[in-house]
């Protein structure tokens, strides 16, 4: 009976016989271009091999070594799972090429995984590497990190049109951070995207970029084709959404119906009390949700704004975890606090809790009035507070929580 065997070091490589080897997941920091060449000569033997994991980060790779790995991925493989990260190598767009070229040739992958994060790929780089990966018809999964290449609006346009040709992608996660990406590509994308009707998981970074207060929503309008989809990530720090933004990623968000677990990221994004508050009315349509995951340092949304926000939180029937991250900038006192705690004791199927107070102003009496609240939430098993330093008031009135709370089994205060 033939036995296969799952290599973890560079050395079990040497000493194993490829024709054995079913799944490879080297992760060593030690150089890796010699491997790869030895990778390459045996590449025809590896006739079992299912899945490659590399970590290829900083290795000062070029032309010559990505050739290597194309070799690697050989049409005699049975590949299905292919991880490779290649974060910080200096990848120009031939490069890209290349490495798309060894990707076409694997007919069986399932799960693509590619991070690219501070490279010179640009915009004619992803367009050859995203026409390669679209010939890959069978992907289900799809993970392409892109951080800082320069990749532009025509680069995101290329990348989506040839991402609509997946019909069989389930998920989808993609990190398009400092790209120099505007309004007009992110509409585009969207466009693109909406095609793709069988994802139920989508995972969208666009920090660092130039969306503007109307690019968020533009490139959301067109993602409520997508009625299958369950799990949605959009992280849009760092982008000057402002109030009417704000308002109008809440609304298009609000028309996927069959969301259930959302997180936003909106981190300095120009965002005040108005804004929130509409984000907060919007998304009350969105009755399916299980899991809320919201991040707004850095804004000036006040107290009114989290008061306001934090009616839409009785509306989720559904909603087993909720996660909220707020700092000093919000200038969010006692009040805020006491509001958002006063919605949360509403949540009777509340089971996670994770709030990051960091810096923000409260006295005791608003502390106690917050425990309270939460005490009520008699089916919490998680509970994760961040607060100003470890305020003795938090932990004298929290103390009290273990005991009422008969199903914690996870209680934290940093």
């Amino acid at each position: 009976m033939l036995k296969l065997q799952k290599i973890f070091k560079q050395i079990e490589f040497y000493n194993c016989d490829p024709r054995f080897i079913e799944e490879i997941v080297i992760i060593e920091k030690n150089n890796k271009v010699q491997f790869l060449k030895d990778l390459s000569m045996k590449a025809s033997l590896l006739i079992n091999l299912k899945h490659l994991r590399l970590n290829l980060q900083n290795q000062n790779l070029g032309t010559e070594s990505i050739l290597y790995l194309s070799k690697c991925l050989s049409p005699q493989n049975n590949l299905s799972c292919l991880n490779l990260d290649f974060q910080l190598n200096n990848l120009d767009q031939n490069c890209a090429k290349q490495l798309g070229q060894g990707i076409q040739n694997c007919k069986n992958l399932n799960i693509l995984h590619l991070v690219l994060d501070g490279n010179k790929i640009g915009p004619e780089g992803i367009d050859y590497l995203g026409y390669q990966i679209s010939d890959s018809i069978n992907l289900i999964h799809v993970t392409l990190l892109l951080y800082g290449n320069n990749i532009s609006d025509n680069g995101i346009i290329s990348l989506g049109f040839h991402l609509s040709k997946l019909k069989n992608l389930q998920t989808l996660q993609l990190d398009l951070g400092g790209n120099m990406i505007r309004s007009q590509g992110a509409e585009v994308f969207g466009q693109y995207i909406g095609q793709l009707i069988e994802l139920n998981t989508l995972f969208i970074d666009f920090q660092e970029n130039f969306l503007g207060s109307d690019g968020g929503q533009k490139m959301l309008q067109s993602l409520k084709t997508l009625i299958n989809l369950r799990q949605f990530q959009l992280i849009l720090n760092y982008n000057q959404i402002e109030d009417k933004g704000c308002s109008q990623i809440g609304y298009e968000l609000s028309q996927i119906h069959s969301l259930q677990q959302l997180t936003l990221h909106l981190n300095d994004a120009f965002i005040n009390q108005s804004g929130i508050s509409l984000l907060g009315k919007h998304l009350q349509n969105c009755k399916n949700l299980k899991l809320l995951s919201i991040q707004i340092l850095f804004n000036q949304v006040l107290d009114v704004g989290i008061q306001n926000f934090s009616q839409c939180l009785h509306a989720f029937s559904l909603l087993n975890t909720f996660k909220i991250s707020l700092n000093q900038q919000n200038q969010i006192t006692g009040k805020g606090i006491n509001a958002l705690s006063s919605e949360l004791k509403k949540c009777q199927n509340l089971r996670i809790l994770m709030i990051s107070l960091i810096d923000t102003s409260y006295g005791e009496e608003a502390v106690k009035i917050f425990a309270s609240n939460i005490m009520k939430c008699q089916k919490l098993i998680i509970f994760n507070i961040s607060i100003k330093g470890k305020d003795h008031e938090f932990i004298k009135f929290f103390g009290k929580l273990k005991k009422q709370c008969k199903n914690l089994v996870k209680y934290i205060i940093l």
